[in-house]
């Protein structure tokens, strides 16, 4: 039986969550890295598996899944072992709660702050970049009191909820520590300073083997 087959890029945080649940369920997979810069997520072949040509892709067999929400809920099922959408219909909701409120209420506004850090288009946004910075703060205060009574994010075990939340806030972090976003002040750093229970959470996170195994291979440097 042949592997799994991983198509992803290196820092985007989708791809990361999926190989963090590959790595949770230790399922054997073969990794195709994709370089963004070369665009080996827009070719042809790619295009066949997923015609939004993004990622990330996996390929089992002759089964093709793309986006991120339905790869975790399909290696659930085909690999149930060490389940991360819990194993009761309560943790299951509140599981799915999470990264629904990850995905429909944070992510936008913490990714508007971050991205001209990012990618070098702070010019001309910058009134812009404080006005979003401002709704990034409003969310993860909520997200800040979620994390103070709870381990992880959607109770004392890990779960997909995590591997959603985590390689978003990553990048966040990563993002502001670039040396044009610290000029702005934006208040989210030290992380500890206003959200210590965030903090602590990403500690704990990182102090896992799966963090460690699925690190973004071009942010070693």
């Amino acid at each position: 039986m042949s592997k799994l087959q991983v198509y992803w890029g290196s820092g985007s945080p989708f791809a990361w969550t999926v190989l963090l649940a590959l790595e949770f369920k230790e399922i054997p997979y073969e990794s195709h890295l994709l370089q963004f810069s070369k665009k080996e997520h827009k070719t042809e072949a790619m295009f066949k598996m997923n015609p939004r040509g993004k990622i990330p892709v996996i390929k089992d067999g002759e089964t093709v899944v793309y986006e991120t929400p339905a790869i975790l809920h399909y290696l659930e099922k085909k690999f149930p072992q060490k389940p991360y959408f819990g194993t009761t219909p309560e943790q299951t909701a509140k599981i799915i709660q999470r990264i629904s409120e990850v995905h429909s209420y944070l992510q936008k506004p913490i990714m508007d702050t971050v991205r001209p850090f990012l990618f070098n288009q702070v010019a001309g946004k910058e009134a812009d970049i404080r006005k979003k910075s401002g709704f990034a703060h409003e969310e993860l205060l909520v997200f800040e009191k979620i994390l103070g009574g709870n381990n992880f994010l959607a109770g004392a075990e890990i779960s997909a909820a995590d591997f959603v939340f985590f390689p978003l806030m990553a990048l966040f972090v990563r993002g502001l520590e670039k040396p044009e976003a610290k000029s702005f002040d934006l208040g989210f750093l030290p992380l500890g300073q206003r959200y210590p229970n965030t903090q602590k959470w990403m500690k704990r996170f990182e102090a896992l083997p799966i963090f460690e195994k699925t690190y973004p291979p071009h942010w070693r440097g």
